[in-house]
Order: C-alpha cells, then sequence, then structure tokens
C-alpha cells in the first residue's frame, strides 16, 4: 500500500486525533467481485496478502488439488451419559479450545454412519456455519472424537502439504478468502465447494516440508500440554489422599432428580456472612457438602486464606482503540480458554481509567465467573499486563503460603470444579462472585503444592513455545507471499499495471 502526497495532505490536520491510512486504487479493483465499495475491505491485511499473492512469481492452484475437503451433513444426535456406549462430541466452540473437554457422548448404537463424523489426527478442521472460518488441527489425544457437523473436514493428499495447507488457512490471506467465500443473510455458511475453489500458491518442496515440520512439533507440544494438565490434576488426588468423585457424587450422572431434606436450622438460619443464605437446592446439594466436609475433615481450608486478594474487573466505560500498539489486549472468558484468541479488543492506554489495576500479572490463577463457570488458567508466558473481562475472575496468591499453580490445578480438578458448580448461582446465566472462590475448601500438600505448580507451569511452557513456533511458521508462509511480491514487482517497469 503507498502513500498518496496530495492526498496525505488533505488530512494532516487529523495526525493529533486518528492515524490516517490513504493510497490510490484504480476503478478496476472496485468494479472486482464482490464490488466492494468500503475502504477498510482493500486496507485490510487479508486483502493486502491477496495482492501480494496476485503479484508474486508464485503459481498458485486450487485448494481442493491439494486436499480432499469433506462436509459429513446434517445428522441426528442420539447423546447417552455413559463414555462407555458413546464417543466424546465436540462443537465447533470446543475444538478451538487448547483443551478440549467433551459434555456429550455421541451413541455408538444409535448413530447412523457414525465413522463419518469421527476425525483423525493431522485433518484440518474449518468452522462453516455461524461462525465462519474458524481453524483447527486435529491432534493425537482428539482423534476419534466426533465433531459437529458444523466443521468442515480439510484432508491433505500429500502429508507434507500439512504445515502449508494449515497455515494458509490460518493466515490473513486465507482468513480474508473464506470469509469472503461466505453466503447467508443471517446465518453464514459455508460450503465444501467454497474452500476447495480457493487459490494457494504453490511452494517451494522444502519450504513445505519446514512448515510441516513445525506444524507437527505444535501438535505433540500442544498434547503433551494437555497431558500435563492431567497430570497434575491425578497429583492433586495423589497427594491430598483424596478417594474418587464418584464417593461423594452417586448421583451425579443419574438424570433422575436428586431429593434430599436440608435443616433450616444448620442452612439457613445458622448462616450470617453476606451470600451464604441461598434458597436455591444446588448449593445445598449433600453430595458436594460431603466433599467439603471430607477436605476439612484431613486438614483442609478455604482457598481466600491463601490468596492475598480475589479481584474482578472494575472497568466502567471502555474506550477502543483500533491500533493494539496504541491499546491493551482486553479478553473475556470464552477467550482465555482457546488455543488463539481471537477477536481481541484493545482498550486506550491513554484514556481508560485505573488501567494499572485491571492488568493481570504473572503467577495469578484466571476463572472464568460468567456464562460457562470454572475454566481456569495460569497466566505464565501468555497474557501477563493484559486486562480481563468482568467474567474472569483474578485470584493473586500468597506466596508464602502457597505455589501459584498449585491453585491452578486444584480449581481445573474434579475436586475444584465440583465446588465451583455448586457456589454459582442464575437460572439462565451462571455466575460466581469472590465470596465463592474464598471459600472453596482445599487441602494443601506438605510441599506447599510446589511438584504440582511445577507441572503446571511446566504445561504452560508447552503451550507458549507452541504458539511461538506456530507463530513463526505463519510469518514463514506470508514472508514467501511478500518476497515473491517484491521479485515479481522488479521485474515489471516502473508504472506499469499499478493501482
Amino acid at each position: 500500500m503507498s502513500s498518496e502526497p496530495a492526498l496525505g495532505r488533505a488530512f494532516a490536520g487529523l495526525g493529533g486525533l486518528c492515524k490516517a491510512e490513504v493510497w490510490p486504487l484504480g476503478v478496476g479493483k472496485v468494479r472486482e467481485r464482490p464490488s466492494r465499495m468500503e475502504a477498510i475491505y482493500y486496507g485490510s491485511d487479508g486483502y493486502q496478502a491477496l495482492e501480494a499473492l496476485r503479484n508474486s512469481h508464485l503459481e498458485t492452484c486450487r485448494l481442493g488439488e491439494l486436499t480432499a475437503v469433506v462436509w459429513p451433513g446434517v445428522f441426528a444426535r442420539r447423546f447417552v451419559p455413559d463414555p462407555e456406549r458413546g464417543v466424546p462430541f465436540l462443537s465447533t466452540s470446543a475444538m478451538m479450545e487448547a483443551k478440549p473437554k467433551a459434555k456429550q457422548f455421541l451413541s455408538i448404537k444409535n448413530t447412523r454412519n457414525l465413522s463419518a463424523y469421527l476425525v483423525r489426527e493431522g485433518t484440518i478442521l474449518v468452522s462453516r456455519s455461524g461462525t465462519v472460518g474458524n481453524v483447527a488441527l486435529v491432534t493425537k489425544d482428539l482423534a476419534g472424537h466426533a465433531v459437529s457437523e458444523d466443521a468442515l473436514r480439510v484432508h491433505v493428499r500429500d502429508p507434507v502439504d500439512l504445515g502449508a495447507v494449515y497455515c494458509y488457512l490460518q493466515s490473513a490471506l486465507g482468513q480474508f478468502l473464506l470469509k469472503r467465500s461466505q453466503t447467508g443473510s443471517v446465518v453464514r455458511h459455508l460450503y465444501e465447494a467454497d474452500v476447495a475453489n480457493l487459490p494457494i500458491p504453490k511452494l517451494p518442496l522444502e519450504l513445505r516440508r519446514d512448515l510441516t515440520e513445525r506444524i507437527r512439533k505444535v501438535s505433540a507440544l500442544r498434547v503433551e500440554a494437555n497431558r500435563l494438565l492431567d497430570e497434575a490434576e491425578r497429583m492433586v488426588q495423589e497427594q491430598l489422599g483424596l478417594p474418587p468423585t464418584d464417593t461423594f457424587m452417586k448421583n451425579a450422572s443419574s438424570h433422575e432428580p436428586a431429593t434430599f431434606a436440608v435443616g433450616a436450622m444448620d442452612r439457613v438460619i445458622k448462616k450470617t456472612e453476606y451470600g451464604q443464605v441461598r434458597l436455591d437446592a444446588t448449593v445445598h446439594e449433600p453430595s458436594v457438602n460431603a466433599l467439603r466436609k471430607f477436605l476439612l475433615a484431613e486438614g483442609g481450608m478455604r482457598l481466600g486464606d491463601l490468596l492475598s486478594d480475589v479481584r474482578n474487573s472494575n472497568l466502567r466505560k471502555r474506550l477502543y482503540v483500533d491500533d493494539p500498539e496504541n491499546g491493551v489486549p482486553l479478553m473475556g472468558g470464552k477467550q482465555i480458554t482457546r488455543i488463539r484468541p481471537s477477536d481481541l479488543k484493545y482498550l486506550s492506554s491513554l484514556h481508560t481509567r485505573g488501567l494499572k489495576n485491571e492488568r493481570v500479572s504473572e503467577g495469578w490463577t484466571l476463572v472464568t465467573c460468567g456464562g460457562t463457570v470454572g475454566r481456569t488458567l495460569l497466566v505464565h508466558r501468555n497474557y501477563n499486563n493484559w486486562v480481563m473481562s468482568q467474567h474472569v475472575m483474578r485470584l493473586i496468591p500468597n506466596q508464602a503460603k502457597v505455589h501459584p499453580g498449585f491453585i491452578t490445578g486444584f480449581l481445573s480438578s474434579a475436586y475444584g470444579q465440583a465446588q465451583l458448580d455448586q457456589m454459582s448461582y442464575g437460572s439462565v446465566q451462571k455466575e460466581l462472585r469472590d465470596l465463592h472462590f474464598r471459600d472453596v475448601i482445599v487441602g494443601l500438600p506438605t510441599d506447599r503444592g510446589f511438584s504440582i505448580h511445577e507441572t503446571v507451569v511446566a504445561a504452560f511452557d508447552r503451550r507458549a513455545d507452541a504458539l511461538s513456533i506456530e507463530n513463526d511458521a505463519f510469518a514463514a508462509f506470508i514472508s514467501t507471499l511478500e518476497e515473491g511480491s517484491t521479485e515479481s514487482m522488479r521485474s515489471v517497469k516502473t508504472g506499469g499495471n499499478s493501482a
């Protein structure tokens, strides 16, 4: 994109208010489908990447020549509560999570053509309905899961092309073309032909091999990270000497309504602290209360005794900026669970009041407290100094009493999740307050949670390494397009078909 001096001078007075990019555009570009009139369309990274591809010396082909794009079709979903009689089912939202956990199981017996919905390692998934263009790679630990029909399956014909195709679909170029191809006035859709007909550059063999090697390493690191987090949850049970949660929650998987009696004196009248008097049945459910009593009997304590503070956002007025250099990333509860946070907004660094107190720091545990509650994340080599929305609670550990990673590990375990779920309130959208986190009962190992902390930190190190390698792969892909465009421009005369 080049600046036009004459036009630039006309906008010079806006310098103190905003940053305006001005460039000429040939009429022929506007006449090309889809004939858009918005400047932001032609100024987007995706459009510029497409122009770089068009101007490059690289040959292109249809994505369908390198891959098979498959849509399994709509099917009747018959779920079963028993994991042994079903296969884990993931939605297009769950497939984007760093550690997907299936909450539903598709019936093996009653699902026709079940194999069509199962995915294998190395398959690239592209969301095709609603939110279009989300891309995920099936890793070893997700192979054999069933995935919603709202995800297209992209299978590379030659394994050496895996990295190039994945980087292409994740890049600004791929995302631009995917979203440009969507149809539908209310609910947006993509179809197999839309993806198969996308133009993709034919990259040199060595680069394709390099990209594939990097992406496979990324997958291995993410699988290892999830294994370590599972190991941390196992260590919580082992080091605290806790029986399986089934011991307390015998009716947890039953579809029959639980019935129990609660004494008003014990559960209501004697409760004097703010927020403790609850009339909803869930909070008085005896199985989780039995778990809490067991932890207390084994020397457990309130989580609040191990924390320096529990904070939520005090932001009231949010002033956003478009330029990341002038803002601070703001993340919501859904985004902290993603492999790569998307659709980020940036709070103005200059005009946002109290921004310093909103930033999160290394070693804090973040827990979603609105909507889907209880999802946890340790701030470690990821979101340090970022800002979280009011749907994310910040737990600040007292490091003289506990190692930070232990708090993340315990709250991620079945013993922490059961208590958070019990304490949540709201008939439609679940919520948790700071007092609920303080009231969680935890046990503390003799090493103050050091070994569990080390395991959790190692897991987040793997995630950070994976993200860094993946970003380098994306940069190598885009750099090839830009270099190809530069070389092509050198080969034509100045003042040629430029726009």
